[in-house]
């Protein structure tokens, strides 16, 4: 993957990354399944956060998206590197560099956002 005409993350970004990750580790929340979009910079957030993680292209289909939110993962949470464009389009919810969009899946489909999460909720 060619990442020199890509907007890739900044020094600081590649830190915050990391701190997803340990904070979620430190939290002992449950990581199943990590996808992202198929970008440098989805791709290097999921790698520093969670270690592996699966490029998917049709993250940027909002109707498969949609579909991923409103089922209950197998195992452990599912988590989606993608883009703010992706979220405010399906959820109406904008969010910030950093900032993280958490959803529930709902029993008939469907999902509803539990909440945002910014740096100072990641910092610990």
């Amino acid at each position: 993957m060619d990442c020199t005409n890509q907007r890739n993350l900044t020094a600081k970004g590649r830190e915050d990354a990391a701190q997803i990750g340990v904070t979620f580790r430190s939290m002992r929340v449950p990581v199943g399944q990590v996808l992202a979009l198929p970008l440098c910079r989805t791709r290097e957030t999921a790698q520093l956060a969670f270690g592996e993680v699966e490029l998917d292209p049709r993250l940027y289909d909002p109707n498969y998206v949609e579909r991923l939110l409103g089922e209950p993962p197998s195992r452990g949470n599912l988590i989606l590197v993608d883009s703010n464009y992706q979220v405010r389009q399906i959820a109406h919810v904008d969010l910030q560099p950093g900032e993280a969009a958490v959803f529930q899946p709902l029993s008939g489909g469907g999902f509803k956002l539990v909440g945002k999460l910014d740096q100072n909720d990641l910092d610990h």
